[in-house]
C-alpha cells in the first residue's frame, strides 16, 4: 500500500512528468518503479493529462494516493514573522491568509494556501505557500482520470529540503540551492528551521549577482558577516555551468547532492535532471 510508510508513490511535474515508486527496506529506500514522459508545459497546463498517464503507467502505479511535487515558480512563498498566532485553526488560517496576501501584494481568493509553523520563540515564524486553485485542479483532474488522488502537493525545493532534514542533517544549520527548469532557489536553515527562501529565474546574465545578493541579504537579516549555514552549500540539479556560476558567486564549500545518498537506484540510470525529479518526488512522499 503506497503511503504506508514503507512504500511511497510520487509524481514530479516540471520539464517532464516523472512518476516513481519506492520501498523502504532494511538498507534504506529503494527505487522500484520509474516512468518519465516529455511534452508537458507547466506554465500553461498543456499536455499534463497525457504525460501523467504515460509516466504513471511506466512506473507501474495503478490506483490510490500519490504525492505530487510541482515547480517553485508555480507558487508564491513567504516566511511570515508574527507577534502571536491564535490557537484556533480557523482564526490562524485567516490571519495567515491576510498577512501573506499583504506581503505578497496578492488577493489570495483564487489561491489555495497552505502553511506550516516553523518556530515559536519571541515571535511565531510561519511558512506560507500559495498556489492558484486552477493549477491544483488541473493536477487533481489529470491524476483522477487515472484512478489516483493527490495525497499532498508541495513545491520541489521544499520536498528536497524535506529529504535533507529527514536524514543526518535534521538538526544542522544548512543552506541549499536548487537549479530546476532554469530557476534557482536558495534556502537557508538554522537548527533545521527554514529562515530564508528565495526563488528566481536564472537569466543568461546576472544569476551570479542574484545568488550573491541572496546570501548578502541573509547575512544582513541576521546581522552577522559569517554564520554556519553559509559555510557549506548543498546543490541539487547542478549542471557544470551552474556549479561554476555558484562558485563564482559564493566563497563557500559546495556539495553536489546525489540521488544515491537517499535511495538505491537499483537498475535505474539517471541523468542530473532525472535525479532531481526522483528526489523531489520521494521527498514529497515521505
Amino acid at each position: 500500500m503506497y503511503g504506508s510508510g514503507k512504500k511511497t508513490a510520487g509524481f514530479y511535474l516540471g520539464g517532464a512528468a516523472v512518476a516513481i515508486t519506492a520501498e523502504k527496506r532494511s538498507s534504506g529506500w529503494v527505487l522500484t518503479g520509474l516512468g518519465k514522459a516529455h511534452g508537458v508545459h507547466t506554465r500553461a497546463g498543456a499536455g499534463l493529462a497525457d504525460c501523467a498517464k504515460r509516466a504513471v503507467i511506466a512506473a507501474g502505479i495503478k490506483k490510490g494516493g500519490i504525492a505530487v511535487s510541482i515547480p517553485d515558480y508555480l507558487a508564491h512563498v513567504v516566511i511570515l514573522e508574527l507577534d502571536d498566532l491564535s490557537a484556533k485553526e480557523s482564526e490562524a488560517d485567516e490571519m495567515i491568509r491576510l498577512k501573506a496576501g499583504r506581503f505578497l501584494n496578492l488577493s489570495l481568493l483564487d489561491f489555495k494556501l497552505s502553511h506550516h509553523t516553523l518556530s515559536r520563540d519571541k515571535t511565531v515564524k510561519v511558512l506560507a505557500v500559495a498556489v492558484k486553485r486552477d493549477i491544483i485542479g488541473e493536477i487533481e483532474d489529470a491524476l483522477g482520470s487515472l484512478g489516483l488522488y493527490a495525497e499532498r502537493i508541495n513545491i520541489h525545493s521544499l520536498n528536497l529540503l524535506n529529504l535533507l532534514l529527514a536524514g543526518k542533517e535534521s538538526n544542522m544549520d544548512i543552506s541549499v540551492i536548487t537549479f530546476i527548469d532554469d530557476h534557482f532557489t536558495v534556502m537557508i536553515c538554522s537548527g533545521a528551521h527554514l529562515d530564508y527562501y528565495r526563488c528566481k529565474e536564472s537569466p543568461a546574465s546576472g544569476a551570479a549577482r542574484e545568488l550573491s545578493a541572496s546570501f548578502l541579504s541573509y547575512r544582513a537579516h541576521i546581522g552577522k558577516r559569517s554564520c554556519s549555514p553559509l559555510e557549506k552549500v548543498r546543490l541539487f540539479g547542478a549542471t557544470d555551468g551552474f556549479k561554476e556560476l555558484v562558485k563564482s558567486a559564493l566563497d563557500t564549500e559546495l556539495e553536489e547532492v546525489q540521488a544515491s545518498a537517499f535511495l538505491s537506484l537499483d537498475a535505474f540510470s539517471l541523468d542530473v535532471e532525472s535525479q532531481v525529479a526522483v528526489l523531489a518526488a520521494l521527498g514529497a512522499g515521505i
